[in-house]
């Protein structure tokens, strides 16, 4: 069986897809194909799908804090929820010289991880 390029799915002409909450284009489709790093567009939409999945946690956006300068995205972090603190736990995707790692917090058990 042939596969199908990313344009030819279900006979339509796609330039980008919507996945979770987030759009990914062709080019990010290409990146999974290949060996380059992951960009925040697939971190994020995969985020957003396991974010469905649990109502316990809180996942934050990639764009929620920039590691290299330690600065937070103002925008972002005014669409966080009030009431984050009434969540178990609070996930945060991180980027760091080109590797991702995660920073969750532990609500109840008062602790925080390094993933």
């Amino acid at each position: 069986m042939k596969r199908k390029d990313f344009k030819e799915i279900n006979g339509s002409n796609l330039e980008e897809m919507r996945l979770g909450n987030c759009k990914l284009t062709l080019n990010d489709f290409k990146i999974l194909e290949s060996d380059q790093w992951l960009n925040d567009e697939i971190i994020n939409s995969y985020l957003s799908i396991i974010q469905k999945k649990t109502e316990s946690t809180i996942i934050l956006s990639t764009f929620t804090l920039n590691f290299n300068t330690q600065k937070f995205n103002h925008r972002i972090l005014k669409s966080i929820p009030k009431n984050i603190m009434t969540y178990n736990k609070i996930v945060l995707p991180i980027n760091h010289s080109a590797h991702w790692f995660f920073v969750e917090v532990d609500i109840p058990k008062k602790k925080i991880l390094y993933l």
